[in-house]
């Protein structure tokens, strides 16, 4: 997704919420959604996304 009138990417995705220990009842039952910037090197290849927390 790319942000209005910007040069910034953002990419959306979810993931088994986090620490998994704290979810013993249901493991992949609880999901977050995030939202992490998307950043380009000078060749213009995506670097890799480090997933926030």
């Amino acid at each position: 997704m790319k942000t209005p009138a910007q040069d910034a990417w953002i990419i959306a995705y979810h993931r088994f919420a986090l620490p998994l220990a704290e979810y013993p009842e249901g493991k992949g039952y609880h999901r977050e959604t995030c939202l992490d910037s998307v950043e380009f090197d000078e060749n213009g290849l995506m670097k890799k996304i480090i997933p926030s927390l």
